[in-house]
């Protein structure tokens, strides 16, 4: 007895293209920050890209905010990185000056107490800026 491979072969085709989709779909997807968004939706391991706030100074860590709402978290920025520093003495500045918009490319490093720290890999297009949030707030 002879089998047709033909009915097969369509077979094969099929679920070789069900396959690619599924491994297709398990991998690493980046999330794309909205202008407001929460801490809680950066998970462990996650790649974003982004506009956000940086806010950075000589006496803190570097912490990285939603456009349009508070909350932010905590983020080293790439090695070799600063931000620009007010002119005049240290914390002179009001720390609403110290707030940076930028373009962001990062990966959540870890989380500890149930909040992400970020590893920013890529920052362009930096530029001081108050919060809009902060703003609000009479400040």
């Amino acid at each position: 007895m002879r089998i047709n491979p033909r009915p097969f072969a369509h077979c094969r085709i099929g679920l070789a293209g069900i396959a690619a989709a599924m491994v297709g779909a398990c991998g690493s997807t980046e999330l794309r920050l909205p202008s407001c968004w929460q801490a809680r939706e950066l998970k462990q391991g996650s790649t974003f890209r982004g506009t956000v706030l940086i806010l950075g100074g000589d006496d803190t860590r570097p912490s990285m905010f939603p456009l349009s709402c508070d909350g932010g978290v905590v983020t080293d920025l790439p090695e070799g990185f600063t931000l620009p520093t007010p002119r005049g003495a240290p914390f002179s500045e009001p720390s609403e000056r110290r707030f940076f918009q930028a373009d962001v490319v990062g990966k959540v490093a870890g989380i500890a107490f149930d909040r992400p720290s970020v590893q920013l890999e890529q920052i362009v297009h930096v530029r001081p800026i108050t919060p809009s949030w902060l703003r609000a707030n009479g400040s």
